[in-house]
């Protein structure tokens, strides 16, 4: 028996991402209706197969460990993007993490899905951004993205928001090379930096009127975040955009979260950010401005979730 595809609606991706309905289909609508976005929901036995694939890869260690020692990890697999950047003449799009897998099963509505759009997840997240960074980050005058990677977020941000200046921190250098390599053939007021959030360097100030984005970086601190937080909340910016797999949102008696959770914890992921960012509030050191789980992922786990906040 054939499918039947499910068209993600205008109004279905303002709930899914948490925003005004009425202003996000006025700016967005049209745009997530030309996206393609179609997906039908796996049957049981396909959920079934694909939920003990998933516990395999996990029992055979099958994925590598975030984590200080995955640098040369990243540092090679940085460069390989920057290497694309420049053997495709400097396409923005060249910029795309390897990680975001085409032609994947992705997860919505803490299920499983399978989509006749091999860029599906691409799509979904560039209207995404596009909607978080603007709504954010407006009012700022810089910008800081940590854990920049393959820079793909500051080029969307410089394209969204281009009377911004841009700073790009990384601990590897072909991350760093990038940003400014794309700063140059672009012309965008935008520097990269070496930085680890492992042992964040003091000397690296952030300007007043500051804004900071964390996408998919704290996941690979684990547990080993507040030495970075506590160099945040020292630096005062304006407001702090974390959007990331958060373990607390997932819940443990359905089996997509379940499976996500395991996944997250067979690699050492982002371990009870939600909860501390809780205390530090509690603390009367930083005030959370929104927290919002977005039911959307890819196959292993749910890494569009954001939380907002800023030091008081």
């Amino acid at each position: 028996m054939e499918k039947e595809y499910h068209t993600v609606t205008p109004d279905e991706f303002s709930d899914l991402i948490g925003a005004d309905k009425n202003a996000f289909i006025k700016e967005y609508g049209e745009r997530v209706a030309k996206a393609n976005l179609q997906y039908a929901r796996f049957d049981a036995e396909e959920r079934a197969q694909l939920v003990r694939s998933i516990h395999k890869k996990i029992e055979h260690k099958e994925f590598s460990m975030a984590g200080a020692e995955g640098k040369p990890r990243w540092e090679t697999g940085w460069k390989e993007n920057l290497e694309r950047y420049v053997s495709e003449e400097h396409r923005t799009e060249a910029l795309l993490p390897r990680y975001i897998r085409p032609h994947q099963p992705i997860r919505i509505y803490q299920d499983y899905a399978k989509t006749n759009n091999g860029d599906f997840e691409w799509q979904f997240a560039k209207i995404y951004k596009h909607w978080l960074f603007k709504k954010y980050f407006s009012t700022v005058k810089n910008i800081y993205e940590f854990g920049c990677g393959s820079a793909i977020n500051l080029a969307l941000l410089s394209d969204i928001l281009p009377d911004k200046k841009f700073f790009g921190a990384d601990w590897v250098q072909p991350s760093v090379d990038t940003v400014n390599l794309f700063a140059q053939k672009n012309q965008k007021d935008m520097s990269g930096t070496l930085f680890d959030m492992f042992e964040p360097d003091e000397s690296f100030t952030i300007l007043p009127e500051s804004g900071i984005l964390l996408f998919s970086a704290l996941e690979q601190l684990g547990s080993n975040y507040t030495q970075f937080i506590d160099y945040v909340i020292r630096q005062k910016p304006d407001i702090v955009v974390v959007a990331d797999t958060f373990d607390e949102l997932y819940d443990p008696a359905v089996e997509a979260d379940k499976c996500a959770i395991a996944f997250s914890e067979a690699r050492n992921y982002l371990k009870h950010f939600f909860t501390y960012l809780r205390e530090l509030e509690q603390q009367g050191k930083v005030k959370i401005i929104k927290i919002h789980r977005i039911p959307f992922g890819s196959l292993y786990i749910e890494g569009y979730s954001h939380i907002i906040w800023k030091p008081t």
